[in-house]
């Protein structure tokens, strides 16, 4: 264990679900249990589809056993069993028991259910959603959260078409002519970028489908300036400092939530290129559904052809257009899991921007496609558990990090104290520069001072929980002493 690690565990520990506030118990006594049904449901109504009626004795039987697995679990979870190792074969399998080995108890025994990790527990449930679904042959192509994800995105389309009008005023030649409008039109952005993170579905467990998401979106310039007194911690201008300085750089975006964020964080991406900063922007996010609306590749090229299928003319359409060559040039590539070669065939409606994607994503940049986004670590173990994506981001000018969940790997979703300074609680993760987006909407933060702290807990005592708040945060490892 390095130092920075040992230190960490002695004055944060690792957040659990118990001890924590009332959020924490709800999360596994609630959340999590109706995530896991609806799932269930998915792949129940799946499995009695029309064209699921040619299905052989065998692949309805293994689908069965999917769902039964999946109801076993549900309870299990709510019961406090034992979480026994993951046994699918697949190539994150060492991984994934290493660090259920690690979480071990005292006496050898096996991590439980409710006394585990919190971040551990949290990821856990969906590595065992994938593990079910991936023995059943009528079910290991399809998302369970597809639906959910569909539905987020239809109702959110009012704050996507001001935003993407927005966005192409902001990319206009004439708009990018003049210094203090681009960063103007930068800040903006990059609030859009933030706030889109409100959107997450993994705390909506009530989410129907039917419902407008606009109020947790932020639709216009006014609405941002009402929400600025809610960022703790606003490091624009160290940010604009760094983006500034780039031409034809390398930029990198570790993405969160699809629908609406991602629609913010592609808007965003478009501004960075055009204004000439970026000369190829890097999208990770992950192989597999998880925490319900993370960015998968298909949940990307889904988003692009729905845009695409907007009115002629429309601000959305050319969108998807432009963003489209971006892909098919190599100016914007995705990355997912190593060896991923033919991620959701049966949904691109582009062939030739699905092969793209999968070209621009096996030249030379393995290191990107990696399995670690949906490992249960947090990222200061990524230079040893994944040296190789570690050292490719330490090729980028700059890192993105979406969200809550990035932001809880980036901390090591530890009860730090507020006031504990960000570089810190990053435990000597220092790939490259990098700044945090993040609505809080969970148990940890650092990097704020006493009297932001005092202010929101006089607003909200469970200020941490809410996804009122917000920070941007900044660290760049060449001015800190972190990373000597």
């Amino acid at each position: 264990m390095a130092a920075s690690e040992t230190e960490a565990v002695e004055e944060a520990p690792a957040l659990t679900f118990i001890g924590y506030g009332a959020f924490g118990e709800d999360t596994l006594r609630v959340r999590m249990p109706t995530i896991l049904t609806k799932a269930i449901d998915f792949m129940y109504r799946r499995l009695h589809a029309p064209d699921a009626s040619t299905a052989t004795d065998d692949e309805e039987a293994s689908a069965r056993r999917a769902i039964g697995i999946l109801s076993k679990l549900k309870y299990e979870m709510q019961t406090g069993k034992p979480m026994p190792p993951i046994e699918d074969g697949a190539s994150d399998q060492a991984a994934w028991n290493q660090a259920l080995k690690e979480a071990m108890g005292p006496e050898g025994e096996p991590p439980r259910w409710w006394h585990a990790p919190w971040l551990l527990s949290e990821c856990y449930m969906y590595r065992r959603i994938h593990q079910a679904c991936a023995q059943a042959p009528l079910l290991a192509d399809m998302d369970v959260f597809q639906e959910a994800k569909d539905d987020a995105f239809a109702c959110s389309m009012e704050s996507m078409e001001a935003l993407g009008a927005f966005t192409l005023r902001a990319v206009d030649p004439e708009a990018l002519a003049d210094q203090a409008s681009r960063r103007n039109a930068f800040e903006v952005m990059l609030q859009f970028s933030l706030w889109g993170n409100k959107s997450d579905l993994s705390l909506m467990a009530e989410f129907d489908g039917r419902t407008s998401l606009s109020h947790l979106q932020a639709g216009s310039e006014a609405h941002l300036q009402e929400l600025r007194s809610f960022i703790l911690q606003n490091d624009f201008e160290d940010v604009w400092d760094r983006l500034s300085t780039l031409a034809g750089a390398r930029i990198d975006v570790v993405l969160d939530n699809s629908g609406f964020e991602l629609f913010t964080d592609l808007c965003l991406a478009h501004w960075m290129t055009a204004g000439g900063y970026a000369s190829t922007v890097h999208f990770h996010g992950k192989a597999m559904p998880w925490f319900v609306s993370d960015v998968t590749e298909s949940d990307l090229v889904w988003t692009l052809n729905e845009l695409g299928r907007q009115p002629a003319g429309s601000a959305l359409q050319c969108l998807a257009l432009q963003w489209k060559r971006f892909i098919r040039d190599g100016t914007w590539q995705f990355s997912a899991a190593d060896g991923q070669t033919e991620p959701f065939v049966m949904i691109w409606h582009d062939q030739s921007l699905a092969k793209s994607l999968r070209d621009t994503a096996g030249q030379g940049m393995t290191g990107r496609r990696d399995e670690f986004w949906t490992y249960p670590h947090a990222f200061h173990q990524m230079a040893e558990v994944r040296p190789q994506l570690y050292s490719d981001l330490g090729q980028s000018q700059l890192i993105l990090f979406k969200g809550d969940l990035n932001y809880r790997k980036l901390v090591g979703d530890r009860a730090w104290s507020p006031t504990t300074p960000f570089s810190k609680a990053l435990q000597g993760f220092c790939p490259a520069p990098l700044c945090a987006l993040r609505a809080l909407k969970c148990n940890t933060v650092a990097g704020l001072t006493a009297d932001k702290v005092d202010e929101a807990q006089a607003q909200e005592p469970n200020f941490m929980t809410i996804g009122r708040f917000a920070v941007v945060q900044f660290f760049d490892p060449s001015k800190a002493s972190d990373c000597a």
